[in-house]
């Protein structure tokens, strides 16, 4: 807390009428002016850390003398006071009605400053509660109320702690662009010795998304920032982080020597958050080479501080390996245990990680005991909670990628900046001297004078043109970055949605194969079971095959050189077969398909080609279809195309949705019966067919059904 020393010997003045000491003269504080509050309001400032219990009857002392004044100020500062001792106490829920106090009279008194203050140090007792989203509400209002007062710092701890918290609930996409934030407001503003710290939270993000490269190196800067101005709190911090980076590399001596660093620095801060989270990353170095004594005194200490000084997401962190030690040692029931408990904690808080990894050694103890079908039903909860952290986590690892190249650049863009005004102002001040020179020159040399000065106009002259050329090539760069922007923003929508399809369409067999897998490895399924599952996984990886055919076969249509196989085909025939897969599903509908093309027509196609478009066509025209509902296909030619009509009697389309169904930005819609699909398929078909010279044309009519008109080029 900071101490304000000016106000020291004035202070001394105003103890005469105070007892600082029993802080009895009640009496005395009520009669005070607003002056001789603020005063005993500065002596509050300095107590708050160094005597609480006398802090708190001072306080409320305050305040009954500023509500005595009519101060409305002084009231506001006490009851913010009361909430940050309750806060240092570890009484967190007791700081809320405190802060509410002192925010609606700073919000009275229009102190947006105070205001806001007050918000942040409530969004940080909420936080410790566990209530992320109030956490998360509080501290968006007070970066609200920062922004607008333009309060550097305040921006900057709020989107440190804003980050943190996102970071914690697995918003990494969030939690780095804001973790870049406070950096870069931190540096801007010559906050040197947040620097560390900022660089190690990029960090530790990067290695939870497993960039380890990424990690290890922010760390390392991190500890050099800190190393610069012997910061050993932020020393403290880097080194458990770099650490974290080993073990989860599994190199435990490593690990050890920077944690035993780690543990030395904690000693001059202190902090039991930290020291916490060393003493359990300790025992989980000690866990890995299988040392259970060590491992066990340390998790120990670990799990006394953390619940002694109320520290949940520690305390969640510490049951980890306690469950996970308990494991080794064979003793499931404590195991069980402490994973429930953990995972008590966990949910409270909100931490998807901490959950999933309690999950993971509570399944491990059920299989222990041999109670499988508890250890199955674990194990799919923690598979549906990585799929729910997980779920396009390599989109999340490139997005983090991205921006931090992004931030990169910047940076880089900003030191070229500088270099490119501090020549400007070079360049300025030798044409100032210049100017000298010449008005000294025609203050001698009336002749001369006219001679300069025809030449200066005309090298103006020409700089001036120079200029406006340039001018006008900045402006057209400028238009041409625009227009690349907007056509980039396209990509990358379609490009989210691929990685949307790889990442759900995907993983949703994969990850039946892994729980069917790992039910063989332990045993649970006989002979009977597994033939009675394997037709439905059958169909699930043929449909994968056919959608990574389509992807993969329209990623190669995107590269340079990229060539048609061209051959002749039985039209018919062709469909026919393309058809037959199909058919099953419009059965299930009761839609009737029919193939209305004559027997005996000859086109030349890329067969691959034709059939994802044909797919995708007929795909789309079943899941829109109803019962009783009739799709046809039929073929016609004319000078140039032959045109293949894929029509349907089904739900049609209104003319908004015509217009956006070629666009990224069109919605996947679910079909009659439900289905679900990426939205991306007409996009795909469009592409394809018009890279081949060709067209797709479309007219519906709400509730009448669609047509779809395929037109192929006739090749040579």
């Amino acid at each position: 807390m900071k101490f304000v020393k000016k106000h020291l010997l004035i202070l001394c003045f105003c103890l005469i009428f105070f007892d600082v000491k029993g802080f009895t003269q009640t009496q005395s504080v009520s009669k005070t002016d607003s002056s001789s509050i603020n005063l005993v309001l500065n002596h509050l400032n300095n107590i708050l850390t160094k005597k609480p219990d006398s802090a708190i009857i001072l306080a409320k002392q305050i305040i009954t003398a500023s509500e005595k004044a009519g101060y409305l100020k002084g009231q506001a500062k006490a009851n913010q006071y009361l909430g940050s001792i309750m806060i240092n106490a570890k009484e967190y829920k007791s700081s809320i009605p405190y802060f509410e106090n002192a925010i609606n009279i700073f919000s009275q008194l229009k102190d947006k400053k105070s205001a806001a203050d007050a918000i942040y140090k409530m969004a940080y007792a909420y936080n410790y509660l566990g209530e992320s989203k109030v956490t998360i509400g509080y501290y968006k209002k007070a970066l609200e109320n920062y922004i607008k007062i333009k309060d550097s710092v305040g921006i900057a701890k709020t989107y440190n702690n804003l980050a943190i918290v996102y970071d914690t609930n697995g918003d990494y996409g969030t939690a780095i662009d804001f973790y870049f934030k406070t950096y870069q407001i931190d540096k801007k503003i010559g906050r040197t010795k947040l620097l560390g710290p900022d660089l190690n939270n990029i960090g530790q993000l990067f290695e939870t998304l497993d960039i380890h490269d990424k990690a290890a190196e922010y760390l390392q800067k991190s500890i050099n920032a800190s190393e610069a101005i012997n910061d050993s709190a932020s020393l403290c911090y880097s080194y458990e982080s770099l650490a974290t980076v080993y073990l989860n590399q599994k190199k435990t001596e490593k690990a050890l020597v920077l944690l035993k660093k780690s543990l030395l620095f904690s000693n001059v801060i202190p902090n039991d958050d930290i020291i916490s989270l060393i003493y359990a990353d300790i025992s989980r170095a000690f866990l890995t080479v299988n040392k259970i004594d060590s491992a066990k005194v340390y998790l120990d200490k670990s799990l006394k501080i953390s619940e002694q000084r109320q520290i949940p997401y520690n305390t969640a962190f510490g049951m980890i390996y306690e469950a996970q030690l308990f494991n080794k040692i064979n003793k499931p029931f404590k195991a069980i245990s402490s994973a429930n408990d953990g995972l008590k904690t966990a949910k409270k808080i909100g931490s998807i990680p901490l959950e999933i990894n309690l999950l993971i050694e509570l399944k491990s103890a059920y299989a222990q005991i041999e109670n499988y079908k508890l250890a199955f039903e674990t194990q799919e909860k923690a598979i549906n909670l990585s799929k729910d952290l997980n779920t396009g986590e390599t989109i999340k690892k490139i997005t983090a990628l991205l921006l931090t190249k992004e931030y990169e650049k910047k940076e880089i863009s900003q030191n070229a900046k500088r270099a490119i005004k501090d020549e400007f102002i070079k360049n300025k001040l030798n044409n100032k001297n210049l100017l000298i020179v010449i008005f000294i020159i025609i203050t001698l040399f009336t002749i001369v004078i006219s001679i300069i000065l025809y030449l200066n106009h005309k090298k103006q002259k020409e700089a001036n043109e120079l200029l406006m050329i340039k001018n006008d090539e900045i402006d057209r760069n400028r238009s041409e970055i625009k227009d690349q922007a907007f056509e980039l923003a396209a990509h990358n929508e379609i490009k989210d949605r691929l990685f949307t399809i790889i990442s759900h369409d995907l993983r949703k067999p994969i990850h039946q194969l892994s729980s069917v897998i790992n039910l063989l490895e332990e045993n649970l399924l006989n002979r009977e079971e597994m033939e009675h599952i394997m037709p439905s996984i059958s169909e699930s990886v043929k449909d994968t095959s056919e959608l990574l055919d389509s992807l993969l076969f329209w990623a190669k249509s995107q590269m340079k050189g990229f060539k048609l196989r061209i051959i002749e085909t039985h039209i018919k025939v062709f469909i026919d077969e393309k058809l037959n897969h199909l058919q099953q599903n419009a059965k299930e509908k009761e839609i009737q398909i029919v193939n209305e093309v004559a027997n005996d027509i000859l086109i030349k196609i890329d067969e691959l080609l034709m059939s994802i478009i044909l797919r995708n066509l007929v795909s789309n025209a079943i899941k829109f279809s109803n019962a009783g509902d009739k799709i046809s296909i039929s073929f016609s030619e004319d000078k140039d195309n032959f045109n293949l009509l894929v029509m349907d009697t089904g739900a049609g389309m209104n003319n908004e949705q015509l217009g956006d169904l070629f666009t990224p930005k069109v919605k996947s819609t679910k079909g009659t019966k439900d289905e679900v699909g990426s939205g991306l398929g007409l996009i795909f078909c469009k592409d394809l067919i018009e890279k081949s010279g060709g067209r797709l044309l479309v007219s519906s009519e709400l509730g009448s059904g669609s047509e779809f008109c395929l037109k192929i080029p006739k090749y040579n």
